[in-house]
């Protein structure tokens, strides 16, 4: 809002305004804590259907860690 319009405003007018601006950055913070908790939910959902041993069940990067580092040697190899 203008300055100008702010110092035309009467103070019961000005005090609307803040209650409605909070009432406005509450609703924002909510909206996005309840964004937030729906993205995580759906990617739990995805996770939990994806089959044992896929990407998405193991996490994208133990895969690539899988890929680039090396295995360790199997125990039962080294006490031949």
């Amino acid at each position: 809002m203008y300055g100008t319009t702010l110092l035309l405003l009467t103070s019961e007018e000005r005090e609307n305004l803040a209650k409605r601006e909070a009432m406005e950055l509450e609703h924002r913070r909510v909206m996005s804590v309840a964004r937030e908790e729906a993205r995580e939910a759906r990617r739990l959902a995805r996770i939990e259907a994806a089959p044992p041993g896929s990407v998405a069940r193991i996490g994208w990067r133990a895969y690539l860690r899988g890929l680039f580092e090396p295995t360790p040697p199997c125990p039962d190899i080294a006490a031949d």
